[in-house]
């Protein structure tokens, strides 16, 4: 579940983008749950969300009748970090 890191030439290792990623599904998935039939907002580093476009997450997430999801990208966001809420 894991990789070398790239920002410190391979002393590290960091999340593989999957692993963030199924974190970052199950915490929509939860607050979906808590706040039904808000929008959801998506915060997350460029890797991540290209990550989520490439595997087609968001129409899955939209098939369990999660529809309305708001993809922000934050280019200072580590390929780990990623924030989920409500949108407004």
């Amino acid at each position: 579940w894991s990789e070398d890191c790239v920002s410190c030439h391979g002393l590290g290792i960091v999340r593989r983008a999957d692993a963030v990623a199924m974190d970052l599904i199950r915490r929509v998935e939860e607050t979906a749950r808590a706040a039904p039939g808000k929008a959801i907002l998506v915060t997350a580093s460029p890797s991540l969300l290209r990550w989520l476009k490439h595997e087609q997450a968001l129409e899955a997430l939209a098939a369990t009748g999660i529809g309305r999801i708001t993809l922000s990208e934050n280019g200072a966001f580590a390929g780990e970090r990623f924030e989920v809420g409500t949108d407004g």
